[in-house]
């Protein structure tokens, strides 16, 4: 026979067990219905088990409560205090689910600085599960910080090619469209996969796989709104001039160099352009499969004594070329750099690549004085390995801080150059 009576500790200790088990289930089946019940019965679990699980139980059903009476200080204090009670424990040691409610209660209090920190933490396994990753790059979204967001999430889905069925990263992406209300590249997918509304979620998520899957002239087809591949290149580069004319306080802190106690504006360092230039293009065509080849060696220098390097190639993920970006500073008129450059251009490109991206960061007092002058030299001189000049450069858009110019030279067949000026000042 089995000894039930109170005397026999491991019946007490079996009986305790099941009553903290029970009140356990009962809390996590109360938290969405009644979270202050649930509240107050892990609370006391939590009291007497220490265990970290009803911790979490705790966190989780606190934050409840907090959302459902409106009140963001109980959120604060149920994420502190969860935090305190795992601070022996290593991020990279927290399960998924711990991870992915502390880094969405932090996007709730907008706790910026904590998330980044915790994020950083966190191993590269852990950022690319689709659980923690989600909270985290909502809450950039929110602060919009969009372009780091969808690094994230690019990176996530180049790690994880098998989603097409996944529908989660649905209003993720949704929110990114909304954040870019501008951009042909995200809302040319949203309008060409919401063309009917009578798609479900998960026909939606096919559509989309199947759309980013397409060779580059057939995507932009689908989601370009009857642009020609040249024109839609040529609105993500001038969009892309933009953000970098926004962002150019930042590279003036970055390549500043400190003289007498000051820091200086001038921008001396090209490649760090650059760098900021393509990066910006790669995320914003990832969707596309496109981007910036790594920077190579290929044909001569102008004056054909050394190798030339080009500053990018636009490449399709199946490594299919498809335009030439070619960057340089001015600080003045330079006629010998602006030439030099444009010679090079037939020296890196024995496929007859059109568009040809000429992209120039100015450094001058008298920028719309530059670009008059920019326009009439270029107008007026030949490129190396090119004939039949069709035209004479054409303004497309000018402002105080940029311009944009198209001409056709002729080699094998019409090659469209876009020269982009920049006011770097």
């Amino acid at each position: 026979d089995i000894d039930l009576s109170e005397n026999n500790i491991h019946f007490k200790n079996l009986s305790y067990e099941c009553d903290q088990f029970s009140r356990y289930i009962c809390a996590i089946a109360l938290y969405k219905s009644d979270p202050e019940k649930s509240v107050s019965i892990m609370e006391s679990l939590y009291r007497t088990s220490k265990s970290l699980h009803h911790s979490f139980a705790l966190f989780v059903a606190r934050i409840e409560y907090g959302e459902k009476v409106g009140d963001l200080s109980l959120l604060s204090l149920a994420l502190n205090k969860f935090l305190i009670s795992i601070k022996e424990t290593k991020p990279q040691d927290i399960g998924t689910q711990w991870a992915s409610q502390i880094l969405d209660a932090m996007r709730k209090l907008n706790f910026q600085h904590q998330a980044d920190i915790f994020w950083r933490k966190l191993t590269p396994e852990q950022r690319n599960t689709k659980e923690i990753m989600l909270p985290y790059c909502l809450a950039l979204v929110e602060r919009n910080e969009v372009w780091a967001a969808q690094q994230i999430i690019d990176n996530y889905r180049k790690l994880n090619a098998d989603i097409g069925d996944d529908t989660s990263l649905m209003p993720l992406l949704e929110k990114l469209n909304k954040a870019l209300p501008e951009e042909p590249v995200v809302t040319g997918i949203f309008r060409a996969m919401v063309e009917s509304q009578k798609n479900s979620t998960f026909q939606l998520a096919k559509q989309y796989g199947l759309i980013v899957s397409r060779k580059f002239n057939e995507y932009v087809k689908i989601i370009g709104n009857g642009q020609t591949t040249e024109i839609f290149l040529k609105d993500v580069v001038i969009s892309i001039g933009r953000e970098l004319l926004m962002r150019k306080k930042n590279l003036q802190l970055q390549a500043g160099r400190r003289a007498k106690g000051t820091i200086t504006s001038q921008i001396t360092n090209e490649d760090l352009i650059n760098d900021w230039f393509t990066s910006l293009f790669d995320m914003r065509m990832s969707e596309a499969r496109i981007g910036f080849g790594d920077q190579k060696r290929m044909g001569r220098s102008a004056s054909g004594q050394s190798i030339g390097e080009i500053d990018g190639v636009i490449k399709h993920s199946d490594n299919t070329r498809i335009a030439i970006f070619e960057a340089f500073r001015l600080f003045s008129l330079e006629k010998r750099t602006i030439s030099g450059h444009l010679d090079k251009i037939s020296s890196y490109d024995n496929e007859g690549l059109s568009p040809v991206f000429i992209i120039v960061y100015c450094d001058i007092d008298d920028f719309t004085q530059l670009t008059k002058d920019y326009k009439k030299y270029v107008s007026d001189i030949s490129y190396a390995g090119f004939t039949d000049k069709k035209k004479r450069v054409e303004t497309v858009e000018i402002t105080d801080q940029l311009w944009l110019g198209k001409e056709v030279r002729y080699r094998v067949k019409d090659i469209v150059f876009y020269h982009l000026l920049l006011n770097m000042r």
